[in-house]
């Protein structure tokens, strides 16, 4: 027959041990947790140590690229002294021949023209600011652009550059200079930029460019800036219906779904203040059109201008105009 007080010990040496091996496992579960706790801060650490590393390899990106164009600059200006020395040469050689020894003489010149574009947006011979000339002009949008799809159409046609990084179409948070504002506060179209080619490309909000579309001068081209949550599509076209894309077209550069959450208020035409003067430009915008695109696909016009006349159009500088007369 079974003792009972056996059978009582033995209960209890059971219930003891369970209950240890319970302690155990709640003690092996807070290691594990506090294990784990601490893998995620180190790669919470190491995630913020990445950004900061990125951010910080950006700004040296953008200062080399500004060292860059000053050194385009500088060289660009002496390319341009040389040349005048040169035609000074040439004009005094000519003063001298047998038939034009004394102004008197000399036949009169005939000055040249200015190029101008009735009923569009002007670039006339826009030159870089060298960080002083600010030439742009400014409309603010009827309401913030939606943060929904939208898309930017325009005509553009340039007649001569030199080296060229001008801004032919910004929208921005703010009024100010768009080289005034942070990245996250525009979406721009540029002619030349860092390379200073004739090309068009878009830049986005982290200072990133698209491939650069090629374009020639004195072509009439149909530009189409396409916005969606998490990609902006640059597209060239030779044709008005916007059917034919031009080598190179299109582009795309990818953003984020959060970029441009209703802070979009105005669009810009700009020069490049921070240039150097031997950057030019002369160009003509015009049929500008903005359409909204709601989840379901439909367009609506959200924005329209052809430049008929410069009301409600803010001009800062002389060197870009909307509709001015010769």
């Amino acid at each position: 027959m079974e003792n009972p007080q056996i059978i009582a010990l033995v209960a209890i040496a059971i219930s003891v041990i369970s209950i240890g091996l319970v302690v155990a496992n709640v003690f092996n579960l807070q290691t594990t947790l506090i294990n784990l706790n601490t893998s995620l801060v180190e790669q919470s650490q190491t995630i913020k140590s990445l950004n900061q590393q990125q951010n910080a390899t950006q700004q040296v990106i953008e200062e080399q690229r500004k060292s860059i164009m000053k050194m385009q600059d500088s060289i660009a200006n002496l390319t341009s002294e040389i040349k005048s020395l040169e035609d000074r040469v040439t004009s005094l050689e000519q003063r001298l021949q047998p038939h034009c020894l004394i102004p008197e003489g000399c036949p009169p010149s005939t000055p040249q023209k200015p190029v101008y574009f009735p009923g569009v947006v002007k670039f006339f011979n826009v030159a870089g600011g060298d960080t002083v000339g600010d030439n742009r002009v400014l409309k603010k949008l009827p309401s913030t652009l939606p943060v929904s799809d939208w898309i930017a159409d325009f005509d553009y046609k340039f007649t001569a550059s030199n080296i060229p990084s001008f801004l032919i179409f910004v929208l921005s948070t703010t009024s100010e200079d768009p080289q005034s504002q942070t990245h996250t506060n525009l979406v721009y179209v540029e002619h030349g930029g860092f390379s200073g080619a004739d090309a068009l490309d878009v830049e986005g909000t982290l200072g990133t460019i698209s491939t650069p579309i090629p374009i020639s001068s004195n072509v009439q081209y149909y530009v189409e800036l396409d916005k969606t949550p998490t990609l902006l599509t640059l597209s060239v076209f030779s044709d008005p219906a916007r059917t034919v894309q031009v080598p190179g077209s299109p582009q795309t550069l990818a953003i984020s779904s959060t970029d441009y959450n209703d802070n979009l208020n105005y669009l810009q035409f700009d020069g490049c203040r921070d240039c150097g003067t031997a950057r030019t430009l002369s160009a003509g915008i015009d049929n500008m059109e903005i359409s909204t695109i709601d989840s379901n696909g439909h367009g609506y016009s959200f924005f329209k201008d052809n430049f008929s006349n410069s009301k409600g159009w803010t001009q800062i500088g002389t060197e870009i105009t909307v509709n001015s007369s010769p």
